[in-house]
């Protein structure tokens, strides 16, 4: 009986396993059998559903993921098994990095990246060291040998790490930085994947002097009046009551026991302990801290996020004993000594299990739930990202890549991964929105009179509901076909967008969600995006949105090239995401995983023709192609300079200085200088180049002498040398001689 219940379900299993330890007291006792039958009559129906509820899962899963249970990395025999092949492939010389994906779900971090650049050496060293002496390997000699291997090892990583030096495995950690955050300097790593990059490359081309009146676009179209940190904060909380309930009593159970070990706590109650969990958590800024048991207790770092988290929620909560607050904080920090060995460790243990909750509860509360709700300008709404910040300023910008440069040089930089919500190009398109949000205004006013129509009414109101809509209408902005579509190629792409659609509602989680899909509401969705691509009935609308398109694409396809060259420029390792050497229109997962079509990249790449021809037929990609192949073979005859050489922010002057982005690497006498624009639908940028005309005439990068002295080429377009003028004391490039027949610009010193 007790295998036809538990057969497939292993946290059954586990249950029922810990109900036969507790009541099989002396072996073949009958009173403890019958006792154990009376258990197994009492639960039947629950357990034979082998449906486990969230406040009931006893095991640690992926986010909030039931059938996907987390393994413990810092046991040494599952850390061995879990990457006996990726040391093989290391070893073989088959792999050159490695990516580690949510490291903040590790127990300790820093350990286990240290532990991995350690043993993937000695996997190195032992496959060597057999190559050389077959015979001893076969006798088993290196396990003599091994222990010997691994200190010196220990000892050559405690030099690298301590003095930020190159490490003998490139790893890199998808780590989330929050606003301020900065990457942990114990860890064993070349940096982070580059999330950073992508949210304040986006922020550098919404303009953030309409942030006011975007503020009121959105609460007047949508009725919502959001303020995104409450947003966030609520939930958080409301992923603590549904997806981790399990966790969160869990924890108060420790957390309960260990109040007993006090007299002066004893007395907290089991729902202040929970309630004051809860809001600690949902105060947290980051997404963790990374405490362990060392006897140096929490780092100055961790020991702040935490007192801001316990002084946020008494703050919000000043009904609840603010000494139950103060007793969490000392659990998380160890603020007592105690004589009792077991009362430390409780405590050490309780923190570093809220570390591992504290990051889920932030991913879900806060990326997948609030940026499905906060929908000011969704090109915002990115991995890393803010939403209620609205722009970055070139200022910002540069201090972060001059960061990168000092501290992590070898961090990759990418716009666009399997994770981002919208793809690099469709943020490009969506942000130039920001400098036009008067017409912004006007045109889903339009849009949405127009469409009333196709919408259905689902519990006393129209569907789908205005927020919705007002995320659909900037969707279309983002990927609406640069080229004409066939009749299947629409199809098609109403298909992606609908597909889309429903993700986005159940994220949200307002009107519908995964648990209990609101099947109306959500037909009505389906209904109201089909009918937009219904000529009979949506002609004005398409139309009028074709028109309005026309308005945003040039200067959004600017935006996009100009992202790309920075990403291949800046201080970093960029990374290209599958699909995105050409215009690509991917939303979140998982339409950036389709398949991608390598032949028709293969064909661009053997286009043979100048830049500013290729921007002239921009629609089909081949110019971002193009643009990427050339400064890519550019970093390739130049590795030092990209790897080695300095940053220095270059000063635009003129009446367009604001337009500019500016900046010069430079290093053992090679130099080359990026010049980019930015908020050009105003500037009028794209039309200007195909006419021939000049938006830029008076403004200049300023260059500092050492630059000056050299002599320079345009290395996108040689048909328009720089012109570049010196006197005594100063020397500037001129706009308009980089950017008169291209959108970007990459300045080049002669001989490279």
């Amino acid at each position: 009986r007790l295998q036809t219940l538990t057969e497939g379900s292993p946290p059954i299993r586990e249950a029922l396993t810990e109900t036969v330890i507790a009541l099989n007291g002396e072996p073949g006792d009958p009173q403890s059998f019958d006792a154990l039958d009376e258990v197994l009559d009492r639960q039947y129906y629950r357990l034979s559903s082998w449906r486990v509820a969230a406040e009931e899962i006893n095991y640690r899963r992926f986010f909030a993921i039931n059938t996907l249970a987390a393994i413990r990395q810092e046991e040494e025999p599952v850390f061995r098994e879990s990457h006996r092949l990726l040391f093989a492939l290391i070893a073989e010389g088959k792999v050159d990095g490695v990516r580690i994906d949510h490291p903040d779900g590790l127990w300790d971090p820093a350990t286990y990246f240290r532990t991995l650049q350690r043993e993937a050496m000695v996997e190195v060293t032992r496959a060597a060291w057999a190559r050389e002496q077959p015979d001893a390997a076969e006798e088993g000699d290196w396990d003599a040998i091994s222990v010997d291997v691994r200190a010196e090892i220990e000892a050559v990583l405690d030099g690298i790490i301590s003095e930020r030096g190159r490490l003998p495995i490139y790893v890199v950690a998808e780590k989330i930085l929050e606003q301020g955050e900065s990457l942990r300097d114990d860890w064993a790593v070349a940096g982070t994947v580059g999330y950073e990059f992508a949210q304040a490359t986006t922020g550098l081309f919404v303009d953030p002097e309409s942030r006011v009146l975007f503020d009121r676009i959105y609460a007047r179209f949508t009725g919502d009046r959001i303020r995104f940190p409450e947003l966030v904060h609520d939930m958080k909380h409301r992923m603590m009551r549904e997806a981790f309930a399990s966790e969160v009593n869990v924890l108060t159970n420790v957390l309960n026991r260990i109040s007993e070990q006090d007299r002066l706590s004893r007395d907290f109650t089991l729902n202040n302990l929970r309630d004051a969990l809860r809001e600690i958590l949902a105060c947290f800024s980051v997404y963790r801290t990374y405490s362990t048991c060392a006897e140096d207790g929490a780092a100055p770092v961790d020991r702040r996020y935490v007192e801001q988290a316990v002084q946020l929620a008494k703050r919000r909560n000043p009904a609840l004993d603010a000494t139950v607050f103060d007793f969490v904080q000392d659990a998380l920090l160890s603020h007592e000594a105690h004589d009792v060995i077991h009362h430390r460790d409780s405590r050490c243990r309780f923190a570093m299990k809220l570390q591992q909750l504290s990051g889920p509860v932030m991913a879900k509360g806060l990326e997948d739930t609030a940026f499905y709700r906060f929908n000011r300008l969704t090109a915002l709404n990115e991995v890393g990202g803010d939403p209620s910040k609205f722009g970055t300023s070139p200022e910002e910008f540069h201090r972060q890549n001059r960061a990168r440069r000092r501290n992590w040089p070898r961090s990759m930089i990418n716009s666009s991964t399997h994770d981002t919500k919208r793809s690099e190009d469709v943020r490009a398109r969506i942000t130039v929105l920001s400098e036009i949000p008067t017409e912004w205004r006007a045109a889903i006013n339009r849009w949405s009179r127009m469409n009333r129509k196709l919408k259905r009414r689902v519990d006393g109101m129209l569907a789908p509901r205005r927020v919705d809509e007002y995320v659909l209408y900037q969707t279309l902005i983002g990927t609406w076909p640069l080229e004409p579509s066939t009749p299947a190629q629409t199809a098609v792409y109403a298909e992606r967008l609908r597909d889309y659609m429903i993700k986005v509602c159940r994220e949200a989680n307002q009107f519908t969600n995964w648990v209990n899909p609101n099947e109306e509401y959500e037909a009505a969705l389906i209904a109201f995006v089909t009918g937009l691509f219904d000529r009979r009935r949506s002609r004005a609308f398409v139309d009028d949105l074709g028109t309005f398109h026309q308005r945003v694409r040039d200067s959004g396809l600017i935006n996009a090239l100009s992202q790309q060259v920075l990403k291949l420029t800046v201080p970093g390792v960029p990374d290209l995401y599958q699909g995105t050497e050409v215009w690509d229109d991917s939303l979140v997962d998982p339409d950036n995983r389709r398949p991608v079509d390598f032949g028709r990249r293969a064909a661009l790449l053997d286009v043979d023709a100048d830049v500013a021809s290729l921007w002239r037929a921009r629609e089909d990609g081949a110019v971002k192609l193009a643009v990427s192949r050339r400064v890519l073979d550019f970093r390739a005859r130049q590795p030092d300079l990209f790897s080695l050489g300095d940053y220095l922010p270059l000063e635009a002057t003129g009446p367009r200085a604001s337009n500019v982005v500016a900046f010069a690497r430079t290093n053992d006498g090679a130099a080359c200088v990026v010049v980019v624009p930015r908020l050009t639908a105003q500037l009028g940028l794209a039309p200007s180049i195909d006419e021939g005309t000049d938006p830029w005439q008076g403004t200049r990068v300023a260059l500092t002498r050492e630059i000056a002295q050299r002599s320079f080429v345009n290395g996108l377009d040689a048909d328009a040398p720089p012109v570049v003028e010196r006197d005594d004391e100063t020397a500037t490039i001129e706009v308009a001689s980089v950017l008169r027949r291209f959108p970007v610009g990459l300045v080049t010193s002669v001989g490279m």
